[in-house]
């Protein structure tokens, strides 16, 4: 059975996943004016709001869990990466250490592996902001 509440988290759905751009502008911007309306949550009982609270709960822990666990390997991936650079600097004077090409590499992939956090980064951050946007919203119509 197909309720109102399965109606709202599908809109939801759809304005975080076509607005995603706009949701790393706005959240940079404070300015989330424009992802929800009240008119959202009309004909919404309060059982239907409280549970979508919840939802909005569930669905900020997990971004905020993914951004902890992205920043930490962001951390060892900045720290790889300076070691790599300061290694294949010291490498002149070092002939027993790895070939260049290798560590140019491995640099490479370094910076395309921080490249792809950074975004994720971005990504999770968007989340958080349109989530709690929508959590304010129906905090606000429950009453």
């Amino acid at each position: 059975m197909w309720s109102k509440l399965e109606d709202i988290l599908e809109e939801c759905n759809e304005k975080t996943t076509h607005n995603y751009w706009n949701l790393v502008k706005w959240s940079f911007l404070d300015d989330f004016k424009k992802l929800v309306d009240n008119s959202l949550f009309d004909e919404v009982n309060d059982d239907d709001l409280e549970k979508f609270i919840r939802i909005c709960d569930n669905r900020l822990d997990r971004a905020k869990t993914y951004l902890n666990d992205i920043a930490i390997v962001l951390g060892f991936a900045f720290a790889s990466l300076s070691i790599v650079l300061t290694l294949a600097i010291v490498g002149d004077k070092l002939p027993f250490l790895v070939p260049d090409l290798s560590i140019i590499l491995f640099v490479v992939s370094l910076f395309l592996i921080l490249i792809g956090l950074l975004a994720l980064l971005g990504h999770y951050r968007s989340q958080v902001h349109a989530w709690t946007v929508f959590k304010e919203r129906a905090i606000l119509m429950k009453g």
